[in-house]
């Protein structure tokens, strides 16, 4: 049968359609299910399919008629056989090319008899009469003869009728298809789909709800975010009870700017008490009260996850006396943002939670917090971020600073603390950090860009608990001298170096000086000479743990310029490739320098040496650079991309316009990725 087909395509694509009829029906003849043929009165066959299909009590009438004899008697034969179905197929359009359009409109009928659960046979009638449809005002005698034929076998009074027949046939074949189907998608399959949607029907809607398997669903409704669920159960009675049953959907949940809930809250808690993770990046509108905090925290025994945002002050001041504490005994992430909203709402939660949480974040807060740290002890409290947002229209002296101490006694297993956008001095005598447990287990450490330190008078006090030795992760975003040197020097170690330059012995090097022999990430926004840097990070780049290196050659950029003030020495990095070479190291992976330039002209610009530098680290495959306001960056980052080894990311702001483009053309040539980040890259830092 296939060879015969096959032959038969080669006679159509000629145009040889009337002569294609005889091997179409040897091909079908050869079927297995040895079909005999009806013969020419075709007008039985007709009447009992459309009376069938305009049956509006039974959907699947023509699977019903296809299974009894015809009305005169003959039995037509069942076959799911593709070959077979495609046999006929080809012989209604061989006909119906021939323009024999009655005999082409029977053949399709009886393509429905052969497989009624085959969109192949009512795709077929449906173009049929739709092509009788358009044509019949036509001068085509074949169109008007057959179209009597059809109207009168039919027992249809009026063309108009042929219309609402082709509904039928649409609906009743998109019907059987999806009741007993057995076959793949093919292309009758989106045919009859799409002939569905063209008349607006409602049969073209189909609900994926009712057809895919819970589980199957489940999975596809998981990359929903939490808005388009809400969507979704409003959809029907149907797809509320789906979505409200799936328990997964509802452990995240996640919303932008919800209106207030008035009286739904109460529901909506009480049959989605199984939230995990409850996020509302802007509760102004949701109006944040006690009552709905209180409803919260008993509506969500399983709550694991809060973070809220508001930046307008509550009504009133967040107390949730009357909640037991058996709620909230969960709680291990909680991140608050917005300066009124942090003032109001985190002590509360504090008081609740503080034995439970091992993540906090705090942004935006104006006033004093370090008092409910004081008195809210979180032992397990491993990662912190303070952003503390400073007024300086007030005596940001005494209200702005923050007491660390009191944060670190607090908090005595932390692990990672970033703090930024905050204000805060070194402690006072009466409560120094000297012989403090501090934090032991702090791995990580990030001070933002915005953080600066007061009292600079008393930097030889600490503004910082002792590092651990073990400290694997350091990056100092800000650029305050006193503060960096208040972390990582003292100003007599800082003097004892003042005029002490290369060649030094370690004995040399005061003891107060701060070494790090296991870190890994050290970032620095403000220039050291390489004496110090040396002691701070030798040791780890030595040993080949350091693997991310982001430096400031010096203050302003021209290397010519003061590094320290105020007891620091006053050279910066003139030949890093010689200075720095304590760096070197094959595991360094990510290599980055701020503040360079080492032309003799500071309008110029010369970014060589530091292209030296980068040739001593084999493996670096990511680069940060930013050299400065200056001109003709632009050739240097060219040399930069095409430095080969084992470079991958550049990150820098030099280029921009057309400069920009030239280097991305270049960069993709290469195979290097370019970025285009202004200042430096910020950290990663994950929150709720």
């Amino acid at each position: 049968m296939e060879s015969r087909l096959s032959a038969v395509g080669v006679q159509m694509a000629k145009g040889e359609y009337s002569a294609a009829l005889t091997p179409l029906l040897q091909a079908i003849s050869a079927c297995q299910c040895a079909p005999t043929t009806h013969g020419k009165d075709k007008s039985c066959n007709m009447l009992q399919c459309i009376e069938a299909a305009n049956d509006p009590d039974r959907p699947d009438a023509l699977v019903i008629v296809a299974k009894s004899p015809c009305s005169c008697g003959f039995s037509w034969p069942s076959c799911t056989d593709p070959l077979h179905i495609k046999a006929v197929d080809l012989l209604a359009e061989c006909l119906g090319r021939a323009e024999h359009y009655a005999a082409a409109f029977s053949t399709g009928l009886g393509l429905i008899r052969l497989d009624p659960a085959s969109p192949t046979g009512y795709c077929r009638v449906i173009k049929i009469l739709r092509h009788l449809l358009r044509n019949y005002r036509g001068s085509n005698p074949n169109v008007a003869r057959s179209l009597a034929v059809v109207l009168r076998d039919g027992k249809l009074s009026s063309v108009n009728q042929l219309r609402e027949l082709i509904r039928s046939f649409v609906k009743a074949g998109i019907y059987n298809m999806n009741k007993y189907r057995y076959s793949p998608d093919d292309k009758y399959h989106f045919i009859i789909r799409a002939m569905a949607h063209k008349l607006d029907m409602p049969e073209a809607r189909q609900d994926p709800v009712s057809k895919l398997p819970r589980e199957i669903l489940g999975m596809v409704l998981s990359y929903l975010d939490s808005t388009a669920v809400l969507r979704c159960v409003r959809v029907s009675k149907q797809w509320n009870e789906v979505f409200v049953s799936d328990k997964t959907l509802w452990r995240e949940f996640r919303l932008g700017k919800p209106r207030s809930p008035g009286r739904f809250l109460g529901n909506f808690l009480k049959n989605h008490g199984q939230i995990r993770t409850l996020v509302i990046n802007d509760a102004a509108k949701f109006a944040p009260t006690s009552l709905k905090m209180s409803m919260l925290c008993r509506g969500l025994p399983d709550l694991e996850r809060l973070s809220l945002g508001c930046d307008v002050l509550p009504a009133e001041s967040i107390k949730l006396d009357c909640v037991a504490g058996k709620h909230l005994t969960k709680l291990t992430h909680l991140t608050l943002k917005g300066g009124a909203l942090v003032v109001a709402v985190f002590g509360a939660f504090a008081q609740l939670a503080s034995r439970t949480l091992e993540a906090l974040h705090l942004f935006e807060f104006e006033t004093h917090i370090d008092s409910i740290f004081a008195s809210n002890p979180m032992p397990r409290l491993k990662r912190l971020r303070l952003s503390h947002q400073v007024n300086l229209t007030k005596s940001y002296l005494n209200e702005a600073t923050l007491r660390l101490e009191w944060v670190t006694k607090a908090t005595p297993n932390l692990e990672a603390f970033f703090i930024d956008h905050s204000l805060f001095s070194g402690c006072q005598s009466t409560s120094s950090f000297d012989g403090a447990q501090g934090w032991p287990c702090l791995r990580s450490l990030v001070i933002g860009s915005g953080t600066i330190l007061i009292q600079q008078q008393r930097i030889q006090l600490r503004c910082l608990p002792p590092f651990p030795k073990n400290l694997r992760s350091l990056e100092i975003l800000s650029t305050d001298v006193p503060l960096t040197q208040n972390m990582l020097f003292t100003a007599h170690s800082a003097n004892g170096l003042m005029y002490k330059r290369p060649g030094l012995s370690e004995e040399s090097f005061p003891s107060e000086l701060l070494g790090l022999p296991e870190l890994q990430v050290f970032r620095c926004r403000v220039a050291i000479t390489p004496e110090l840097l040396e002691h701070v990070i030798g040791p780890a780049a030595k040993s080949g743990i350091l693997e991310i290196l982001e430096l400031t050659a010096s203050s302003s950029g021209n290397s010519s310029t003061p590094v320290f003030g105020g007891g620091f020495p006053s050279l910066g990095i003139d030949k890093p490739a010689v200075e720095l070479a304590f760096t070197y190291s094959d595991k360094i992976r990510w290599l980055g320098l701020s503040n360079f330039n080492w032309s003799v002209y500071y309008s110029g610009f010369d970014g060589q040496p530091f292209l030296d530098w980068l040739a001593g680290f084999p493996n670096v495959d990511t680069v940060a650079v930013y050299p400065g306001n200056y001109g003709n960056t632009a050739p240097f980052i060219l040399k930069l991309i095409s430095a080969g080894g084992a470079l991958k990311t550049v990150y820098q702001e030099c280029c921009r316009g057309t400069d920009f483009d030239e280097a991305q053309k270049l960069a993709a040539e290469r195979g290097v990725t370019l970025y285009h980040v202004a200042g430096y890259v910020p950290p990663e830092w994950p929150t709720v």
